[in-house]
């Protein structure tokens, strides 16, 4: 039994390569957990020891000498059922909803998910902002897709495209590992708040749930979101924790000039740069752009 966490337990992911199991919790904190085999003379019974709690991130400040601690996550009264986190299909990353992430320390705080990188699972790599409401469920598509050969920003390397859905109180978000913006944005499906979301095993249907008692099916006509591949089609890479699935931002082009711990191989050159960059994340930020009209409305309705 893992009772570490203080509050609900609100989302569980288990690792796609059963070394760890991931938790969040309305207590603020997210637990890795790692799989460490018992002695030979207890038998095949899984072990699990809590190896990392994720829940305060440092910010940067002008004054040096008071470091500033975020909380990485909402509190008790984010007034939904759930925080489902996932692991991607390949276990080389876990986005994790529920996020508040301040930019400065009087700034407020903005709601997002973190991605974190198998690579280094004690702080996010990434942030998805720009929702109004909290994040409250991520759900990858089980689905692999080739690479469509786009010429777009990604902050991944990975030879294949993950597609996964981001679930807020009011909004969905599908993002795709191959570009930086959201490919999807859906908005006014329902009249209460979003309550979980899931895909369909061929990944050609994604499902809401609601407080207002419907359900809202989003339907992708055949290969709408790519080419399906197979995992060993796609040369995979989830085997391989020496080295970062992230791009460096110096070569994806991102506005600001960020300094990532996991994926930053010259520390000395980014301590120096330490006063321009205070005004910028800690790290990559991906912005949705919310000003593009939708392609599709689709309207609530009941069935009999």
């Amino acid at each position: 039994m893992l009772d570490a966490h203080l509050h609900y337990v609100q989302g569980v992911a288990w690792d796609p390569l059963a070394k760890y199991i991931a938790s969040l919790s309305s207590d603020r904190t997210c637990r890795i957990y790692f799989s460490k085999p018992h002695n030979k003379t207890k038998g095949d019974k899984m072990n699990y020891v809590c190896q990392h709690v994720l829940a305060k991130l440092e910010l940067q400040t002008e004054d040096e000498s008071k470091p500033a601690k975020n909380h990485l996550f909402h509190d008790e009264t984010l007034p939904s059922f759930f925080r489902r986190l996932a692991w991607s299909p390949d276990g080389s990353f876990l986005v994790v909803p529920a996020g508040s992430y301040k930019f400065l320390p009087a700034s407020e705080p903005v709601n997002t998910a973190y991605v974190f990188s198998r690579k280094d699972l004690t702080r996010p790599a990434l942030m998805l902002p720009g929702a109004s409401k909290p994040v409250v469920a991520v759900r990858f598509c089980p689905v692999v897709f080739r690479l469509r050969g786009s010429d777009s920003e990604t902050f991944f390397k990975l030879p294949y495209r993950l597609v996964f859905a981001i679930a807020t109180l009011n909004s969905l978000y599908i993002y795709d590992t191959e570009s930086v913006q959201p490919i999807v944005i859906l908005a006014g499906l329902h009249y209460a708040a979003i309550t979980d979301i899931a895909w369909s095993p061929k990944g050609n249907y994604l499902g809401l749930s609601s407080q207002d008692g419907y359900c809202t099916l989003v339907e992708f006509e055949n290969e709408e979101l790519g080419l399906p591949i197979s995992l060993s089609e796609g040369n995979v890479v989830m085997g391989n924790a020496s080295e970062s699935l992230l791009e460096e931002p110096e070569n994806v082009g991102a506005e600001e000039n960020m300094n990532i711990d996991i994926v930053t191989d010259d520390k000395e050159k980014a301590a120096s740069q330490k006063n321009e960059e205070r005004q910028s994340s800690s790290f990559p930020v991906f912005t949705p752009i919310q000003n593009k009209p939708a392609k599709r409305r689709i309207t609530p309705m009941a069935i009999d």
